[in-house]
């Protein structure tokens, strides 16, 4: 008969966070907390509430410990002072952890805004995922880790997420000129430039005067860029009249209007098939659509008895 073997072993870890790393570490004691003072191999913690000897420690993510740093010491198991620490980890060393878009660059300046505030940068600013201050965009998504330094946040570390991609808008005008690098719209009584380029698509042939819509987005400059330009399709406008047939062509008639007395030309598609026949002098009811040059194309005539 088999009999239930008892746990031998109790497995114990202690999970470290430092920065982007995942570190475990099995079996120890451990301390977090903020270290208040650095005397040689002996590191105050919480004001001086422990002191920990990093003498033999195996540091993770640097070894240049200062106050105000959040640290997590392993350390063995035992009433000695001051602890004795096997490994420590940083988890933070920086006054501020910043996360958000950019609103603004100053590549001039060494500096960028970031929820409301400047964020300054110098040679010693580290750029995770780019090279300088240039790689920094506007709409980006970027963690900094910074120190306040004379009242001014400067960056120690950036890091650029990615970079979020502007919301398209659309805007429907009137064509006023057509150029090279940028196109000129009447929107609302009011002409916009937008820019085109290489990536621009237009959509049904779009000239001067025509009525289109536009999709575009607006760059860090200000600057509107079309991603399209389609001219605009008018739905056709149907219309409804009674008159008297004045005349009878291949392909199209004149009707008098009964409403205007006006001679209206009436084309007449393949489509299309009387029944009953029609002549010269017959008063009929048309539905047609109504073409932009002032002419009808016939969808329906019936006579009138």
């Amino acid at each position: 008969m088999l009999r239930k073997l008892p746990i031998l072993v109790l497995l114990f870890a202690t999970t470290l966070f430092a920065k982007d790393r995942v570190v475990t570490i099995s079996p120890a004691a451990s301390v977090t907390g903020v270290v208040s003072a650095v005397n040689g191999n002996l590191v105050s913690v919480a004001g001086g509430a422990i002191t920990i000897d990093v003498a033999n420690a195996k540091f993770i993510d640097g070894d240049a410990l200062k106050p105000g740093m959040l640290i997590t010491a392993t350390v063995q198991d035992s009433t000695s002072s001051p602890l004795v620490a096997s490994a420590v980890a940083i988890i933070r060393s920086t006054d501020l952890t910043l996360t958000g878009t950019v609103q603004s660059v100053d590549v001039a300046g060494s500096q960028f805004s970031l929820l409301g505030k400047s964020i300054k940068t110098n040679a010693s600013t580290t750029f995770v995922n780019g090279s300088g201050i240039a790689s920094v965009m506007s709409g980006m998504l970027v963690l900094v880790e910074a120190n306040v330094v004379s009242g001014a946040i400067t960056a120690s570390r950036v890091t650029l997420i990615a970079a979020i991609p502007p919301r398209p808008e659309t805007a429907t005008g009137t064509v006023k000129s057509i150029g090279s690098t940028a196109w000129v719209i009447t929107v609302k009584d009011h002409d916009t430039t937008f820019v085109i380029n290489a990536a621009t698509k237009f959509l049904g042939d779009p000239k001067v005067g025509d009525r289109v819509e536009v999709l575009y987005t607006v760059d860090s400059a200000h600057a509107n860029v079309a991603l399209s330009i389609m001219k605009s399709i008018e739905p056709p406008k149907v219309v409804k009249f009674s008159g008297v047939v004045k005349s009878l062509g291949a392909s199209t008639w004149a009707i008098t209007r009964d409403d205007d007395h006006r001679d209206v030309t009436i084309k007449w598609p393949d489509n299309v098939r009387l029944f009953p026949a029609v002549a010269v002098g017959d008063h009929v009811d048309v539905v047609a659509l109504e073409n932009s040059d002032g002419t009808y194309t016939l969808v329906m005539i019936v006579p009138r008895r």
